[in-house]
């Protein structure tokens, strides 16, 4: 059954990179092939950073409703196993570094996750914060008071007391 849910996220995936656009119908239906089976896998994680990093910040392939989506899925896979529930353990980490490093690019719905990641997680491995200061001129918008602030900032401040020492 995993192979069908996969095999419909990847022709909706096929959909979009085709004409480079994302409609929140297509969103819809990502979300409904991700969630069928009640969890997203690693698999359909991979697929959609993969559809991330091919629409970029081009303004005609984005779409709000998939970077939010993204952001929350991405999110949950981390964040909500049975091994590490609420942590982000070391693999993932890893993980979750060589996905954002694999186009040497930030795009505006990675520095929304790792924000989200920093916000909902109860730990983060100790070079979370380290990695995050690469980008320390990146800009980002705190949607709860609505100011500009740096991505390190932000991240700093919502870290206290979550940074795990090296395991």
């Amino acid at each position: 059954m995993e192979e069908t849910q996969t095999n419909d996220l990847l022709d909706i995936a096929h959909m979009v990179l085709e004409d480079c656009k994302i409609e929140p119908n297509e969103v819809e239906m990502m979300r409904q092939s991700v969630l069928e089976d009640g969890a997203i896998d690693q698999e359909e994680a991979e697929i959609l950073f993969a559809i991330n990093d091919a629409i970029g910040e081009d303004g005609d392939c984005s779409c709000i409703e998939f970077n939010d989506f993204f952001v929350e899925m991405i999110t949950a896979f981390l964040l909500s196993d049975e091994l590490s529930d609420g942590r982000l353990d070391d693999a993932e980490w890893d993980w979750l570094k060589a996905m954002i490093s694999e186009d040497d690019d930030l795009s505006s719905s990675e520095i929304k996750l790792l924000a989200s990641i920093a916000e909902v997680s109860s730990s983060v491995p100790a070079n979370f914060f380290e990695f995050t200061q690469q980008f320390e001129e990146v800009e980002y918008e705190d949607e709860d008071s609505s100011r500009m602030t740096f991505l390190s900032n932000y991240l700093n401040g919502v870290l206290k007391g979550k940074v795990r020492e090296k395991e």
